[in-house]
């Protein structure tokens, strides 16, 4: 398969150059590239733009990230830094206007990393399928585990910001809780989640970390169990499956992803 690109669309943003420089090590300086990142976005505000505006901008920042994600192979250490690309950005000052700072739907500029949820939203609406092109179901599968990789990082550093959790039940529940045999994308994404994010998801199934309403509902072979949210006869659950679809083998590749989801789930019970 040829190497993935970021859309043309995309390319024309102003974050893209600054994004993709820093990635190819052409900016030595990381801060600097954070700043002319997040540029675009800190000027529209200082210029008193209006909210539809820095709205626009504070999108197309975090669709140049996801989407660059997207292009990386699962496993390349990328990923790694473009999440602390972003975890950097959560600390910078806040941007302030008229003396405080700046809210954008509720949430602060930079801490709160508004619309970023949104925008990781927005991808989750492009789940690839087995009818997908195989670019579309690559990029679907690196998009799973860059945001895995974000949700393991911020489980780590103890914040509770930006919260992903709900993207990874979504996943992994497509994949394991729905139907027998599931689509092949479906399992390679579930399998990413807990190949990079087997800690986490683990511990806050020990938390039993829930949900308002039916956003983390279970899938339909688990339809009777009163989930709403992690916890461990789910995650035992998810074991379970995983042990039974790597018997039924199929795509080596996929199959060698759900081996190493396994071993990870077992690993992170001697952690």
């Amino acid at each position: 398969m040829a190497e993935l690109e970021v859309p043309k669309k995309i390319q024309k943003y102003p974050t893209y150059r600054a994004l993709n420089q820093y990635i190819l090590g052409q900016t030595r300086d990381p801060e600097a590239a954070r700043d002319e990142f997040c540029k675009p976005v800190e000027t529209e505000i200082r210029d008193g733009g209006k909210a539809k505006d820095v709205e626009k901008s504070l999108g197309q920042q975090w669709q140049t990230l996801i989407a660059m994600a997207s292009t990386i192979p699962y496993g390349d250490p990328v990923h790694g830094q473009l999440v602390t690309f972003l975890q950097n950005i959560q600390e910078r000052p806040d941007v302030e206007r008229d003396g405080k700072p700046l809210q954008v739907q509720g949430m602060t500029v930079w801490k709160d990393l508004p619309l970023f949820g949104w925008e990781v939203r927005e991808a989750w609406n492009g789940a690839a399928t087995d009818e997908s092109e195989k670019e579309d179901k690559a990029r679907w599968v690196n998009t799973n585990a860059f945001v895995a990789t974000l949700l393991a990082a911020v489980h780590e550093s103890e914040q509770d910001t930006p919260d992903v959790s709900l993207f990874a039940l979504w996943s992994i529940r497509t994949a394991l809780e729905e139907q027998e045999e599931p689509e092949s994308p479906a399992l390679a994404a579930a399998a990413v989640w807990l190949v990079y994010g087997a800690g986490a998801l683990r511990e806050l199934s020990a938390e039993g970390k829930s949900f308002d309403g039916k956003s983390a509902k279970p899938g339909a072979l688990f339809k009777d169990e009163g989930w709403d949210g992690f916890c461990k006869a789910r995650w035992n659950a998810w074991g379970q499956r995983l042990a039974k679809l790597k018997e039924k083998g199929g795509d080596p590749k996929i199959t060698q992803l759900v081996e190493s989801a396994g071993h990870a789930m077992q690993e992170s019970k001697d952690e």
